[in-house]
């Protein structure tokens, strides 16, 4: 590494440090306002309060850390200019694309970082957080488990485990329930190889075996039957983990799973590509501003700054409608938020074959 770049990279780690923390602060100070009466008021310890916000965190730390590398990125080259430093890099022949490479590799490098932390450290943190936020503020643990697709269930006396067939929870696939007495002894069974809600609480069983136990009890056969069962697809959907908080090997894996299945898996591919490229979205906006800065034109080092953070709270409300593009199926999902990259590009490279040299 040049001694050029190691100078310009010492500002932009040293902005991103300073820039991060304060955005997500106030982020979670927000959170903090919004949530803190519901802590107090269920009694809960100063301990797990503590411990729910600073769950919080790396998920604020994922949405903001794009629009950190921007702000760093339009600070390190704003204070360069002011200073007259980036004057003097130019006039002794320093390209501008050299005096913006260092921050491009370092972004991308924060992209990388960003990728792991989605895929293997948020989902257990957020995971964690709503759990505890379930148990100890709203008072309800939860009834079941999910495990991958596979669902355990406890309504009262009876058990149920069956696996989802679709998003909704009213399709359920390869269903065994067990009904006990008080005692906790088995009363009953039932099996089915599909059971489909019709509302009211009643579900309507593909080739159903139901047994009853007790003196005079006996296993019926039956290929389609309509029964009552305490179960709701709203009750059952609740414990499934939101899209958004999985991660991003396990929603690709998922997504698989739906295709093999033969569900439309439209709003998980647009998760997916969403969250993996919002994790490059820095890079781009780094691209599309930072030329703005080197620009010389009317209005100097400010008119580039204001523009250059337009450009990134335009591309955050652009990023969002892209993804809702995609979850709606109107443009493909890669497609959709691979656009609004290939739109930064554009916008980069026009600015750089106006610059003046």
């Amino acid at each position: 590494m040049s001694i050029l770049s190691s100078y310009l990279l010492r500002y932009f780690v040293s902005l991103f440090c300073l820039v991060l923390p304060g955005l997500s602060g106030l982020y979670l100070l927000a959170e903090l306002f919004e949530k803190l009466d519901d802590f107090l008021e269920a009694g809960v310890s100063f301990s797990s309060t503590i411990l729910y916000f600073i769950l919080l965190v790396p998920s604020i730390v994922y949405q903001l850390t794009p629009l950190a590398v921007l702000f760093a990125g339009l600070l390190s080259l704003t204070v360069l200019s002011r200073s007259m430093e980036l004057v003097a890099m130019r006039s002794v022949g320093v390209p501008p694309g050299r005096i913006i490479r260092p921050f491009l590799f370092a972004a991308l490098a924060v992209a990388l970082c960003l990728v792991a932390l989605k895929a293997f450290v948020i989902p257990g943190a957020i995971a964690r957080a709503d759990a505890l936020f379930q148990i100890e503020v709203k008072k309800k643990p939860p009834k079941g488990v999910l495990v991958g697709n596979q669902l355990f269930y406890r309504e009262g006396n009876t058990i149920l485990s069956t696996r989802l067939d679709n998003p909704s929870a009213s399709r359920l696939g390869s269903v065994e329930l067990f009904s006990f007495d008080d005692r906790f002894r088995m009363k009953g069974f039932m099996a089915a190889r599909q059971a489909s809600y019709q509302g009211r609480g009643r579900w309507l069983l593909d080739k159903a075996l139901v047994a009853s136990g007790g003196n005079g009890g006996g296993i019926s056969f039956y290929p389609e039957k309509t029964m009552d069962l305490p179960l709701h697809p709203a009750d059952l959907v609740a414990l499934k983990i939101p899209a958004e908080e999985k991660g991003l090997f396990v929603l690709a894996r998922h997504i698989l799973s739906l295709r093999k299945s033969g569900i439309d898996a439209r709003q998980e591919e647009a998760l997916f590509w969403g969250q993996f490229l919002y994790c490059f979205l820095g890079v781009s906006l780094l691209w599309a501003s930072l030329p703005l800065i080197m620009f010389k034109a009317r209005g100097g080092v400010l008119s580039g700054l204001g523009i250059g953070l337009i450009i990134g709270f335009s591309s955050w409300v652009l990023w969002n409608f892209a993804v809702t593009l995609g979850k709606t199926g109107k443009l493909p999902a890669a497609a959709a938020v691979m656009a609004v990259h290939a739109m930064l590009f554009v916008v980069g490279l026009f600015m750089f074959r106006r610059m003046r040299y």
